[in-house]
């Protein structure tokens, strides 16, 4: 993903966990590290071209879902 797109994501889900109730104190460099980590490892496993991520608030709890880009 492009880094404007991690920031607008990070944003997102940051302002997603706060409404929840969830911890903010998370370090952008360390969101965006593990969400390209993921992205390599699904690109490999699914051989898609693409990840997009999400941010879903599911049970109270906000999290960022991947989805396979074909």
């Amino acid at each position: 993903a492009k880094e404007g797109q991690m920031r607008e994501l990070f944003n997102e889900y940051m302002k997603a966990r706060k409404q929840c109730g969830q911890d903010t104190e998370m370090n952008y460099r360390q969101v965006r590290a593990a969400l390209n980590n993921q992205a390599r490892t699904i690109q490999n496993k699914q051989s898609c071209k693409d990840v997009k991520f999400k941010v879903k608030v599911k049970g109270g709890k906000a999290s960022i879902t991947a989805i396979p880009v074909r």
